[in-house]
């Protein structure tokens, strides 16, 4: 694929289009007329018939070159949209890396690296390979300051690391340069909710859905965010977007029905606890559900 695009750059960087088209007219008109004096005939038909094939060649190619030069030029325009689209394709290839939400992520504004350097320090962070990850990752961001998803995969590593504090600075730095990039508010609100920053959370989660409404994976961890401040109501809201827009997503239905639980909803939390346990019977938490479902069934009030 890189010799294709470097094949098409080079043509399109020189707009070669009607030019080679005006050699191919060339070249057509010359076999033809050598192919029509190749034979054995003698007689004055035969003869004949190869003038007249010769004149027809020359004739087909002399209008033919002209033709054939300007479908050259609009192919060699096109080529060169091609060859500029190959050329800048990929520089917000860090959209999909963590995620797979492949939607509007704020087009972190790249100016160097690629998608194979992307994926190549994605496929270190999925092996375990975090300091390799963090070693690359650092090295992009050494030679474009402005690197958006270098500052994005090398936070991505840390966390996977387990260091908190620094995988947040790497967040905060990636939404410093583009402040319009979901992905980097949405880990970072993961991050503060696992610390116990609720409100952070909050905020985060409510900047990446700003950016990015269907980043649906924001509702669950507000969801949670929100449950841990209290706010059930809002918890209950949260989790029921997340299961409008993910319906089989069986945790959610358990998250949702404790919180509804917390309100005293009984019917509703047997409703989610039945639902989360026909989707994901064999969850860690499925034993837990089944204790609390049995709990509500038998009007005991649940102390989660």
């Amino acid at each position: 694929m890189g010799i294709i695009a470097a094949i098409i750059r080079w043509i399109c960087s020189r707009n070669l289009g009607g030019l080679i088209g005006i050699i191919i007219g060339i070249i057509i008109g010359v076999v033809g007329l050598i192919a029509c004096f190749i034979g054995s005939g003698t007689s004055d038909t035969e003869i004949t018939n190869r003038i007249f094939v010769a004149f027809f060649w020359a004739f087909l190619s002399v209008i033919g070159i002209p033709i054939l030069g300007i479908v050259g030029t609009i192919i060699g325009g096109l080529v060169k949209i091609i060859g500029a689209a190959m050329t800048s394709s990929g520089r917000d290839g860090h959209k999909s890396f963590r995620l797979s939400v492949g939607r509007n992520q704020g087009k972190p504004k790249e100016t160097s690296g690629g998608p194979e350097i992307w994926g190549r320090i994605n496929a270190y962070i999925e092996n375990g390979d975090y300091d390799k990850a963090i070693a690359e990752s650092t090295e992009l961001i050494r030679r474009n300051p402005g690197s958006v998803s270098g500052y994005s995969l090398r936070g991505d590593a840390y966390s996977k690391k387990g260091d908190n504090d620094k995988a947040i600075a790497d967040y905060t730095a990636a939404i410093r340069v583009d402040p319009t990039f979901p992905l980097a508010y949405f880990s970072r609100a993961g991050i503060y909710l696992m610390n116990g920053d609720l409100e952070k959370a909050v905020a985060d989660c409510t900047e990446a859905l700003r950016f990015d409404p269907e980043l649906s994976e924001s509702y669950v961890i507000r969801g949670n965010a929100y449950f841990g401040l209290g706010d059930f109501d809002k918890a209950i809201a949260d989790f029921t977007k997340m299961i409008r827009i993910a319906p089989n997503a069986g945790p959610v239905y358990c998250l949702r029905a404790v919180a509804h639980s917390k309100l005293g909803h009984v019917q509703e939390a047997i409703r989610d606890y039945e639902k989360f346990l026909e989707l994901d019977p064999n969850n860690a938490d499925a034993d837990l559900a089944r204790d609390a479902l049995r709990e509500l069934k038998s009007g005991k009030t649940i102390n989660q």
